[in-house]
């Protein structure tokens, strides 16, 4: 299993985030095995994106409800939902005051949580560090499983299972262990269900507060571009000699909402570099996302005359996988010592002043076929290595707060 060079755009489109939206994706409003026109997207659109690709994904329209599934009987079992049940627990602690807000901070206790060898070895390289306190906000980006485990401890069985059967999320078993029933034991839940799920929670059927749903979104947004917005989760877990990877969320464009759950079966290394590209490509190829657009904008070179320079600069905040970022017309500027934007100000419009220097620290790398997926951003053979690490920062950047 590998990457093509249209997964390979797709993922550095994401990480550059240079996309721009596209027209709007319309579903069938009968099940798509058969009955979804190509202009509203079918599963036949999705053949070249998955290939040879053990996986299987389910798009929801929100609005009409017709459905586009790839391998409709994958999309029918159940698996152990892995850490896409961070936005289930999120939900949970909110409502039931065991966390506060995105800010609330957890301490972590080595003693109790003690760090495990491979910590280094697979978190340091995706840029991750659970050896440290963490608030929600962090947590749920970071996907630290030991925060998520106390959280599930402060929320307790009793109200633990009465939500989890509430939400009718799965098979509702919780009988696993309370801070380890979604981690490959009793908790399963089908691509099919968490669609379904996710439509309950994007249109907040599931009776929540208006509070916790505000403070969940804040907390679940992963991308916002022109016309759109990204809500996702990824989870991965060992399945005896192979691994599952799941990548579920939706898509908000306008009024209208695609929920979407991809979930992919290799080795451990190729499910965690392939999952999010090969949702957002069959997202991309669906019409939900924006085509990836690799290129930077000519524009771009407006700041790079300004490099060295003190500058003003108004733009939207957005939290990344690498840290916050403003995003302006001319591209996306870095700021500079911030995880992410402070609880409220993702997706606002934000002037920050800072001095503008480039930096050549992005994880780039080539990724060859028969060799190991690498964490990083993957880009084909021939680049510029050092142009392709490239981006702009704001250094002692300050804004109003």
């Amino acid at each position: 299993m590998r990457l093509t060079a249209f997964h390979l755009a797709v993922l550095v489109a994401s990480a550059a985030f240079t996309c721009s939206c596209g027209p709007r994706a319309g579903l069938a409003g009968a099940p798509s095995e058969g009955a979804a026109t190509r202009e509203a997207g079918s599963p036949a659109q999705l053949e070249e994106v998955f290939g040879e690709v053990d996986a299987t994904f389910v798009l929801l329209d929100g609005e009409t409800g017709g459905k586009i599934t790839y391998d409709p009987e994958r999309a029918a079992h159940r698996y152990s939902p892995c850490s896409t049940f961070k936005i289930p627990n999120t939900l949970i602690g909110l409502e039931t005051g065991a966390v506060e807000d995105a800010s609330t901070i957890y301490r972590w206790d080595s003693s109790k949580h003690p760090k495990e060898e491979w910590w280094d070895e697979v978190l340091v390289p995706m840029g991750l560090d659970w050896a440290r306190d963490h608030d929600l906000r962090s947590a749920f980006s970071q996907s630290v499983v030991w925060f998520y485990q106390d959280l599930a401890n402060r929320i307790g069985p009793e109200r633990m299972g009465e939500f989890v059967e509430r939400f009718g999320y799965g098979n509702r078993d919780i009988s696993g262990g309370l801070d380890t029933f979604w981690l490959v034991s009793s908790l399963e839940i089908s691509a099919n269900e968490q669609v379904e799920f996710l439509r309950k929670v994007q249109t907040n059927e599931l009776g929540l507060s208006e509070r916790t749903v505000r403070i969940a979104r804040e907390v679940f947004e992963r991308e916002r571009g022109e016309g759109y917005a990204l809500f996702a989760k990824t989870g991965s877990g060992n399945l005896g000699d192979e691994s599952i990877g799941w990548y579920v969320g939706w898509v908000e464009k306008g009024d209208a909402a695609f929920c979407f759950a991809l979930n992919v079966i290799g080795e451990a290394e190729e499910v965690r570099g392939e999952r999010v590209a090969l949702a957002r490509a069959a997202l991309v190829e669906l019409g939900v996302l924006p085509a990836p657009d690799v290129e930077e904008p000519e524009e771009l070179s407006s700041w790079d005359r300004l490099v060295g320079s003190e500058v003003e600069v108004t733009g939207t905040a957005a939290d990344q996988k690498l840290g916050a970022v403003l995003l302006t017309s001319a591209g996306t500027l870095w700021i500079d010592g911030l995880d992410s934007w402070p609880e409220g100000r993702a997706g606002e419009d934000v002037t920050v002043t800072g001095k503008l220097v480039e930096r050549f620290d992005l994880p780039v790398f080539v990724q060859k076929e028969g060799e190991p997926v690498m964490s990083g951003i993957p880009v084909p053979e021939g680049t510029d290595m050092r142009a392709a690490s490239r981006r702009l920062v704001l250094e002692d950047p300050e804004w109003e707060r």
